[in-house]
């Protein structure tokens, strides 16, 4: 089932549609960056004003939301990935708190809310076409609004933190853009915004001395996965030269993120951009963090940018 459901979805993110998804990301980076810039240095929330701001209008779009209620996403983001965790008190805060969100996102889900052309669309057709069912298809469009956003947002974030508290690797990117892929790849290594992720035995098994039945389901922690000194020499340093395929920041195997394609276009996009255009990344203060269960994320950071 997974195949099938799976399968429909990557058709609809084609190369021909990720290629015009590039030209969209890449023209809303330049202005939005012109704005933030046109008055000289500013100063600036890095989550809520740079990179909240970009996903959220380039995002949507894509998909065919809405334009009413898109700030939603972000508390219907914040409920899925506190019910990662057990059912305790941010379990409970999560679901209370987005339940607005909730019911805001079971709407847009349905074909009628969705724009024609946008990605939600050609999901919905995929059901038209019997590959998968009308349910399977909201589920799928409430997939990508669950998991396309907030971890973009988050990791886009913890990025300019990176850049801010290195300004040898902000200097390289300037000096080099076409190292904005590489710098985005490291990023999700170094601060990767999922902390975990499931599965599920298929065998009784062996694991590191421990037996476990047919059946076990087993927490992998991707966070520290991506730390690990026997896979990554130096890992505590941030390094946008280092050679970072293989980290765990969007899964891996059958069951990675599908829609890593768009987080990678959406992220090396605002940031090439930034690097053409911003000579220093500057902290003003700390970087207050999120409360949550499934992601490790950034709820603040205050920055300055001075333009070229």
């Amino acid at each position: 089932m997974h195949t099938r459901v799976r399968a429909s979805i990557q058709r609809v993110l084609s190369g021909p549609a990720m290629r015009k998804m590039g030209d969209d990301f890449r023209g809303e980076a330049a202005r939005l960056v012109e704005e933030l810039l046109a008055g000289g240095p500013v100063e600036l929330d890095g989550y809520k004003d740079l990179a909240a701001r970009y996903v959220l209008k380039v995002f949507p779009d894509m998909i065919g939301m809405p334009q009413e209620g898109r700030h939603y996403l972000m508390e219907f983001g914040d409920a899925v990935f506190q019910v990662f965790g057990p059912r305790n008190e941010l379990w409970e805060k999560g679901v209370r708190e987005g339940r607005e969100a909730i019911e805001y996102v079971e709407r847009s889900c349905r074909r009628d809310a969705l724009a024609p052309g946008g990605i939600g669309h050609a999901i919905h057709d995929a059901a038209d076409a019997g590959e998968i069912t009308e349910l399977e298809a909201e589920l799928l469009v409430k997939t990508l609004y669950s998991a396309g956003s907030d971890t973009t947002i988050f990791a886009i974030t913890s990025l300019m933190k990176a850049m801010a508290e290195n300004p040898d690797q902000w200097q390289l990117l300037r000096d080099d853009p076409s190292l904005a892929r590489n710098a985005f790849e490291e990023n999700l290594r170094y601060q990767t915004p999922a902390r975990i992720g499931g599965r599920m035995t298929t065998r009784e098994t062996e694991l590191s001395g421990v037996r476990l039945p047919k059946g076990a389901l087993v927490l992998v922690l991707q966070l520290p996965a991506n730390r690990d000194p026997r896979r990554w020499e130096d890992p505590d340093r941030f390094d946008i030269t280092r050679k970072s395929a293989g980290h765990v920041g969007l899964g891996y195997g059958v069951h990675a993120c599908v829609g890593q394609a768009v987080a990678r276009i959406e992220g090396v996009s605002l940031v090439a951009e930034l690097a053409r255009r911003v000579e220093r990344v500057e902290l003003l203060g700390e970087a207050v963090y999120k409360l949550n269960q499934g992601v490790h994320a950034i709820d603040r950071l205050p920055l300055r940018l001075t333009p070229v």
